[in-house]
C-alpha cells in the first residue's frame, strides 16, 4: 500500500472500514472520515479493501457468537427455574417445555449431520487415496 497524502493508504482504510461499520450508509462513513463517497465506493472494490473489510466484519460476528454462547448456561438455568417455579403459569410451562424440546431436537440433528458429513469426508478421502 502507499504511503502519503493523509497518512498511510492501509490506515485510511482501517478509519473507513471503522465508518462504514458504525454508520448506516456508504455516504455517511465517507463523510464521516472526509472523503468523497466516490472514492470510498472506489475503495469497496478494491481486493485488499474487500478482505479487510470482510475480514472485520467477521471479527464483529464471532465477538457476537462467542458473547451469546456465554449467555447459554445462564439461559439454561433460567429455563430450569422456570419449568421448576410453582408459581410459573401453566401456559409459560408449556411454552418452556416446547423450547426445551425444540432446542433438544435441533442439536440432535446437529449432531446427525455432522456425523454423516464426517463420514462422507472420510469417505470421499478415502477414494481420493485409491485414485
Amino acid at each position: 500500500m502507499q504511503t502519503g497524502g493523509h497518512g498511510s493508504k492501509r490506515r485510511r482504510y482501517e478509519n473507513a472500514i471503522a465508518a462504514l461499520l458504525q454508520t448506516v450508509s456508504v455516504y455517511d462513513a465517507a463523510r464521516q472520515i472526509g472523503l468523497s463517497q466516490t472514492t470510498l465506493l472506489k475503495w469497496m472494490r478494491e481486493p485488499v479493501f474487500i478482505a479487510a473489510y470482510a475480514d472485520a466484519r467477521k471479527q464483529i460476528v464471532d465477538a457476537a457468537i462467542a458473547r451469546v454462547q456465554r449467555l447459554c448456561a445462564k439461559a439454561a438455568t433460567k429455563l430450569e427455574e422456570t419449568l421448576d417455579d410453582p408459581d410459573t403459569t401453566p401456559a409459560i410451562r408449556i411454552q418452556a417445555c416446547k423450547l426445551t424440546f425444540d432446542m433438544s431436537l435441533k442439536a440432535l440433528e446437529l449432531a446427525e449431520i455432522t456425523e454423516r458429513l464426517q463420514r462422507i469426508e472420510e469417505h470421499l478421502s478415502l477414494s481420493k487415496e485409491t485414485l
